[in-house]
């Protein structure tokens, strides 16, 4: 009888081998996404009429630690905390400057107490992820971060802590490949989801009929349904909704209105 030659194997330590799938060069740029993502989630929340109640948002950092910031309503609460000289923001009236295909939404923030002001800039392009509504949200936020002390953040989020611990929006990172590219890559469905809403809103905006002016544009496109809409024909009616929000004689406004009531 041959005797075999004993193999050694290595043995298993009973722990998983933690890899880190988010490359470190993006590791900012895929948090960024999802906190901007929870952000508009919530913007859309208060579309609907909802009350918003997320004032914090906490995501675990590369070296283990939470790291933790205030959300645009969190911002606002914090600047009215009368125990740190609160003050109630006053928001001035948004900019727009083009941008290529993309344009940049500024917004200034006041504290009327002091005089001290502060500029948030987002940009938004229908064609991607964000929408106005959502861009002036970040913008406002941008704005009232700077404006707002650190150590007054701070004592707000410690508050929030022993206080309302429910406040804090828990931001999950990705923990496969695929849902990294997702967060720095929508989906086409994605797109339209939030294409569909961009519309909604600026229809919502115009004072327009929400429900016979989308009938107007399946008529005018030949769909039955709003989910048959591509996204590049979203983007195209949202340009035309925009374009008769800004005409200052509102001819293309009375021109739109007209159509939509003879639908």
């Amino acid at each position: 009888m041959v005797k075999k030659k004993a193999v050694a194997r290595p043995q298993k330590s009973g722990k998983k081998i933690s890899r880190d799938i988010i490359p470190v060069d993006n590791y900012g740029k895929v948090v960024a996404a999802l906190v901007e993502n929870a952000e508009s989630q919530l913007t859309l929340l208060e579309q609907q009429g909802k009350i918003v109640e997320k004032f914090a948002y906490s995501f675990p950092g590369r070296n283990g630690q939470k790291i933790e910031g205030l959300t645009y309503w969190g911002l606002l609460a914090c600047a009215e905390m009368k125990k740190k000289g609160g003050f109630r923001p006053e928001f001035g009236k948004p900019e727009y400057t083009p941008a290529g295909d993309k344009i940049l939404l500024t917004v200034s923030v006041k504290n009327p107490k002091t005089g001290q002001m502060e500029w948030g800039t987002c940009a938004f392009d229908p064609r991607e992820r964000f929408s106005e509504r959502i861009a002036l949200t970040n913008a406002k936020r941008y704005a009232l971060d700077k404006l707002i002390s650190i150590p007054q953040k701070l004592a707000f989020l410690a508050y929030l802590k022993e206080k309302n611990p429910g406040s804090f929006l828990e931001v999950a990172l990705p923990k496969k490949p695929a849902e990294v590219r997702k967060a720095l890559n929508p989906s086409v469905d994605e797109q339209k989801d939030k294409a569909i809403k961009s519309v909604f809103a600026k229809i919502n905006d115009l004072g327009l009929n929400t429900e016979a002016t989308i009938k107007y544009y399946k008529q005018l496109y030949g769909y039955e349904h709003t989910t048959e809409f591509r996204v590049d024909e979203l983007r195209a009616i949202w340009k035309e909704l925009r374009a008769a929000e800004i005409d200052k004689t509102g001819a293309i406004l009375n021109e739109l209105r007209r159509k939509v009531e003879v639908k």
